[in-house]
């Protein structure tokens, strides 16, 4: 099959149109920047099934990069987990705008019943400044 050439002109003319098309997905900023939040959910592997039912079930979340067998100890700031042991964790990341965000974030909190305090569970709200 012959790949069809294009110039230098026409490759530039579809990349501002792709470009146009990407931003017009997500809401914009008085920056003109993408206004989007970042979720992070941190809970002890042992929830990972309760968790993405949870997920699944809520349809806000379609994509996301999820990090497993993350290993953790200390204390301070991630008790909000509960005791943090030395266990393994996951860790799942979802972009979002900020309205859907916040109705994730009241998702994952009605999660945090006595069953999943006793496994961890905690949930992070973050601006995204750039996504390149």
């Amino acid at each position: 099959m012959d790949a069809k050439k294009f110039s230098q002109q026409e490759i530039l003319k579809r990349l501002e149109t792709l470009e146009k098309q990407i931003k017009g997905l997500f809401p914009t900023n008085n920056n003109s920047s993408p206004s989007l939040k970042g979720v992070m959910i941190m809970y002890n592997a042992d929830a990972d099934k309760e968790i993405f039912s949870s997920l699944r079930t809520s349809g806000l979340v379609k994509h996301y990069i999820k990090w497993e067998k993350v290993k953790g100890t200390g204390s301070g700031g991630m008790s909000v987990i509960g005791p943090v042991e030395e266990s393994e964790y996951c860790i799942v990341l979802i972009i979002l705008p900020p309205e859907k965000a916040e109705d994730l974030y009241q998702t994952i909190q009605r999660l945090r019943s006595d069953m999943l305090k006793k496994t961890g569970v905690a949930c992070l709200i973050y601006p995204i400044e750039k996504i390149e």
